[in-house]
């Protein structure tokens, strides 16, 4: 079931990624040349604890978010159709800044 987060603490326990998340893009982002808000402000944030996901962005294509993974370093994108997460970015910043630079193939 996801369900929004409602402060910092409730999202402690996907430190220490979302700590780099409320550090330098709770105001999210938003994509001008994809038109997209590709990661969420932390208002927006959705948790889905039976799966262990912090959702905290969208790539605007097949149904793909990213996500922190409860126990596991690093960004994920999550494949709904077929299921499965992929390791996409050791961290935030690094998302955002290949992100940027039209790095980022899904």
């Amino acid at each position: 079931m996801r369900k929004p987060i409602q402060s910092r603490e409730e999202a402690s326990r996907w430190e220490p990624d979302f700590a780099a998340y409320f550090e330098k893009y709770q105001g999210g982002l938003f994509d001008d040349f994809n038109q997209i808000q590709f990661v969420l402000s932390s208002e927006n944030l959705i948790a889905n604890i039976e799966k262990g996901e912090l959702i905290f962005g969208y790539a605007g294509v097949d149904g793909i978010f990213f996500c922190f993974l409860e126990g596991k370093p690093g960004v994920w994108a999550y494949y709904g159709i077929d299921d499965h997460y992929v390791l996409i970015a050791p961290s935030i910043s690094v998302l955002v800044s290949k992100w940027k630079m039209r790095e980022i193939v899904l």
